[in-house]
């Protein structure tokens, strides 16, 4: 489905970053990141240009080939891992940050990505999230329209297993313009 999705010359989520990590400013420590289904590569592009080391994770093959485009049009580079998370292993204490921005899991899925996250993140390390919560349900605006893959503030901490100190902790209903695919509340 997401090869097929992103198989058009437009950027369907659009080139720039996501507002809420654009609005994030990102440690001078951060000299690694991982963008975890990354789709076509804004928010990965985004890091590169701030001199961050990073990878681009997804398992749409056209998405990760938009994503190399991206990154060569903007100057910088992003390193591609064509992967599907339901079984993908992560190096161990190995990333800065981890950024996962509206990536969309089964319930099954979801426990291998947090699992995987926590896993990789250095000690110090950052974690940014934005994803669309179950509320999104009944909204036309962009986001899954299967519960599943929605999620609540608090089944996104249970995820985190206390290990990470919570700077950002907030169910918003806020503008979006991103591309095609993400506008309106």
């Amino acid at each position: 489905m997401w090869n097929q999705r992103f198989d058009t010359e437009n950027y369907i989520y659009g080139t720039a970053p996501n507002d809420f990590l654009k609005s994030i400013e990102i440690p001078s420590n951060v000299k690694n990141a991982i963008c975890l289904a990354e789709g076509e590569g804004r928010n990965a592009v985004h890091l590169a240009k701030k001199g961050i080391d990073v990878y681009a994770l997804d398992y749409s093959e056209v998405g990760l080939e938009k994503t190399t485009k991206l990154a060569k049009t903007n100057n910088v580079t992003v390193k591609t891992i064509l992967a599907d998370m339901r079984e993908y292993q992560l190096p161990e204490n190995n990333f800065d940050a981890v950024i996962l921005i509206f990536g969309h899991f089964t319930n099954d899925v979801k426990q291998n990505v947090f699992a995987q996250i926590r896993k990789t993140l250095k000690k110090d390390g950052i974690f940014i999230m934005e994803a669309y919560a179950t509320e999104q349900i009944n909204m036309d605006s962009g986001g899954p329209k299967n519960p599943e893959l929605l999620y609540s503030l608090e089944e996104i901490i249970s995820y985190l297993n206390n290990e990470f100190q919570i700077v950002i902790k907030q169910l918003i209903y806020r503008d979006i313009q991103e591309g095609v695919m993400h506008c309106g509340k």
